[in-house]
């Protein structure tokens, strides 16, 4: 959920898919063979497969972002 949360927070480009997990995605075994939730697949084909991870990495993304945004309006 938290993960979740942060993606929503920063308006983080995603596609969300909702798994039962007694009946995991073939695809998501490929991504990530642990098969736990929440996982993020990124565009370089990384793979972060802890909430707290991703929940980072998002505002991370987000910080730079809003840094570059004010730079850009401060020329």
């Amino acid at each position: 959920m938290r993960a979740r949360m942060s993606i929503v927070r920063t308006n983080f480009q995603v596609e969300l898919r909702e798994v039962i997990l007694r009946d995991r995605p073939e695809h998501m075994m490929e991504v990530s063979p642990k098969g736990t939730v929440p996982v993020l697949l990124l565009d370089g084909g990384d793979v972060i497969e802890e909430s707290l991870e991703i929940m980072q990495h998002v505002l991370e993304l987000d910080v730079v972002r809003r840094r570059t945004a004010l730079d850009f309006t401060q020329r």
